[in-house]
């Protein structure tokens, strides 16, 4: 999914021993991931080569489309 120019994904493998999770990237160097709880609330859990105000962009997104990303 594409959302701002971000690719927002899933790992299958992963979810098996971690809750669910999103990974965001920007092209090769920026890579971050996100739980994504039940009541729609999100938190950050990792984060490489983002500057606080591209998380912020990257936070407003999954807000934005919670129900679709939790669908």
């Amino acid at each position: 999914m594409k959302i701002y120019g971000l690719t927002f994904f899933s790992i299958i493998h992963d979810l098996i021993n971690e809750p669910f999770h999103l990974h965001i990237a920007e092209g090769s160097n920026k890579l971050c991931k996100y739980w994504v709880f039940r009541d729609g609330s999100i938190e950050l859990a990792d984060s490489s080569g983002y500057k606080r105000t591209e998380l912020k962009k990257i936070e407003k997104a999954l807000k934005e489309n919670i129900t679709f990303v939790m669908e």
